[in-house]
C-alpha cells in the first residue's frame, strides 16, 4: 500500500518542529512531510521570503520534487500555513500538476473575508505588534521578557505576518478541486468564527467544519483530536 503524503505548513514564527509530535498519532498509511520555510528551523541561515509569491514558488518546488514518485498527498496548514496551502493549490492547478486528495485549512478566515480584516499586524509598531502577538498565545511565557529572543525572532514573526496578510491573487475565480476541511478555534481573535464561514464557496467539492475549544493556537491543545479527523478523512483514499 502506497502511503499518502501529508504536507504540513506552520503558522507565523513556527518551524517544522511544531509537527514533531504528530508522527506517532498518524496512521501507518500517512507519511508526515512537514515543510520548513526559508529563514526558519533547519533553514534559519537562509534569507526570509521577500513576499508571498516567493514563498509559494519555493514550497511548490519542494512539494513537486517530493511527488516525483507519484504519491497521493494532502495539504495541512495553520494560519500562515493555510494561506500557503490555498495559494499553493492554486499554483498546482494552473500549472497542471497532480492535485491533493484533500486540504485541511486551520485557523484561517475564508479568503473572501480577508478583506474585512481591519488590523494588519505586520504594520503595527514594535510595542503594538508584541502586545498583539502575545495576546494570541502560542509563544513561550518568557519570550517577550527575553530581549535577545525578541531581537532574534521578532523580524521572522513580523515577516511571516506580512506573508499571511497578503492578498496574492485578489481575483481567483477557479475553485479548489478537492474536498476540504476547516479547523477553527472557538475563541480565536485573529481569525474570528464569523469571518471563517464561507470556505465552501471556494471549492466545487465538499467542505466540512470542525470547531475546537481554544484561541488562535487551539491546535496545541487539540492536536490528537485533529489528527483523528485527518486519519479518518484520508483512510478512504488508501
Amino acid at each position: 500500500m502506497q502511503k499518502i503524503k501529508l504536507f504540513c505548513f506552520p503558522y507565523a514564527g513556527g518551524s517544522s518542529l511544531i509537527f514533531r509530535e504528530w508522527k506517532n498519532q498518524l496512521k501507518d498509511y500517512i507519511d508526515l512531510c512537514p515543510i520548513e520555510l526559508a529563514g526558519h528551523g533547519k533553514r534559519i541561515n537562509e534569507p526570509l521570503y521577500s513576499d508571498l509569491s516567493e514563498a509559494i514558488d519555493d514550497v511548490l518546488r519542494i512539494v513537486v520534487d517530493e511527488l516525483q514518485d507519484g504519491s497521493q498527498y494532502a495539504l495541512y496548514g495553520h494560519s500562515l500555513g493555510s494561506v500557503i496551502s490555498y495559494y499553493l493549490n492554486h499554483k498546482l492547478q494552473i500549472n497542471n500538476y497532480q492535485l491533493p486528495l484533500h486540504i485541511f485549512f486551520s485557523g484561517r478566515t475564508a479568503p473572501h473575508n480577508d478583506k474585512k480584516r481591519t488590523v494588519k499586524y505586520h504594520l503595527l509598531s514594535t510595542n503594538e505588534f508584541c502586545e498583539s502577538v502575545e495576546k494570541l498565545g502560542g509563544m513561550p511565557k518568557d519570550f517577550f521578557s527575553n530581549i535577545d529572543l525578541v531581537n532574534l525572532y521578532l523580524p521572522i514573526v513580523r515577516n511571516d505576518f506580512k506573508l499571511a496578510e497578503t492578498d496574492l491573487y485578489p481575483n481567483i475565480s477557479s475553485l479548489i478541486n478537492c474536498d476540504i476541511s476547516v479547523f477553527l478555534g472557538k475563541n480565536d481573535n485573529y481569525s474570528p468564527l464569523p469571518y471563517c464561514t464561507g470556505w465552501e464557496a471556494h471549492t466545487n467539492m465538499t467542505c466540512s467544519y470542525y470547531i475546537f475549544q481554544g484561541n488562535h493556537f487551539f491546535i496545541n491543545d487539540n492536536f490528537k483530536k485533529i489528527l483523528r479527523i485527518i486519519n479518518n478523512t484520508l483512510e478512504p483514499h488508501c
